[in-house]
């Protein structure tokens, strides 16, 4: 049985729905990649303090996991150099960020139960629900959800992290 397309991004085979991220590869001049870093900064910074609360929270005080977890460079070449569009969206990440790990949100993106992820977030992890499939093609990841395999006791939150911990693995933020 062949998977049915949905749209580019999406297929269904059976009752699975799957996934597919590609990769965009552009080659780009360092000297352009360090003008879309400042002009990404004007881009934060035409923003207002209200709505760039939780990205401002993790780049002052987790400097160190916001380089790591959510450099501006990767958001800018996901956006195709558009720095407007990749400030809003690195924006958005930290502000979901927050609202589904809460206190937990400022912590790294580890399936050591120390992390952004609690042990319970891990076991729902581990079920399989969702997975990412390894890329052996080189045209990108796909992220798979197979409901068979979510847990009854787990929460809707606990599989939206376990969603968001996997994107963020898939993106190359972790």
């Amino acid at each position: 049985q062949q998977p049915k397309r949905i749209n580019e991004e999406v297929a269904v085979f059976g009752s699975y729905e799957v996934q597919y991220w590609t990769k965009k590869i552009m080659n780009v001049e360092p000297a352009i990649e360090q003008k879309a870093l400042q002009e990404i900064e004007h881009a934060v910074e035409s923003i207002s303090p209200e709505d760039k609360r939780a990205y401002l929270k993790a780049r002052e005080e987790r400097p160190h996991l916001f380089e790591a977890e959510s450099h501006p460079l990767k958001f800018i070449q996901s956006c195709g150099y558009n720095v407007w569009e990749a400030a809003k969206r690195m924006i958005s990440y930290w502000h979901e960020r927050r609202e589904l790990f809460a206190e937990r949100a400022f912590l790294p993106m580890t399936q050591t139960g120390d992390g952004a992820l609690s042990a319970n977030d891990v076991v729902v992890l581990q079920a399989g629900f969702p997975c990412l499939i390894p890329d052996t093609t080189g045209n990108g990841q796909i992220l798979f959800f197979d409901r068979r395999r979510s847990l009854q006791a787990s929460t809707r939150e606990a599989r939206l992290r376990c969603v968001f911990y996997l994107l963020t693995v898939a993106s190359g933020h972790c």
